[in-house]
């Protein structure tokens, strides 16, 4: 695959997005949870750029697909955090970026299916079907 510049991409630019929005939620967090879970958000948010950023300047596909492997595993943990930061009334589930993450993680799986070959397969699927082999 030919590869000009990462911020061409439309998952990294998404990905650009959620991070700035990452950023604003989290400056209504208690200032107790500085060194907790904002912390935590906005590194996962900047590990995603970042991946995927650094795995489009890898020489070969597979080595790219490993690296937004990891942009996926950070969106994944972003999700979970915010999760919890509702529960805790840390913001309300209308104002945390979770279907903006929803939609990266589609992205990203999709372009791991491009790179990889695949034309439908979903990450999801193909782990419940190797749990059940």
């Amino acid at each position: 695959m030919r590869r000009s510049d990462f911020r061409d991409l439309q998952v990294w630019e998404k990905a650009a997005e959620v991070g700035v929005l990452i950023y604003r939620v989290t400056d209504q967090f208690p200032s107790g949870e500085k060194f907790g879970m904002t912390l935590q958000l906005r590194r996962a948010a900047i590990s995603v750029t970042s991946n995927i950023a650094e795995g489009h300047g890898r020489s070969t596909d597979a080595d790219f697909s490993r690296f937004l492997y990891m942009a996926l595993g950070s969106v994944r943990e972003m999700e979970s955090i915010l999760e919890v930061a509702i529960r805790l009334s840390f913001l309300r589930r209308t104002d945390a970026p979770i279907e903006d993450l929803q939609t990266v993680a589609k992205m990203l799986t999709g372009l791991i299916n491009k790179l990889n070959g695949e034309k439908s397969c979903s990450l999801d699927s193909s782990r419940k079907q190797k749990a059940e082999g």
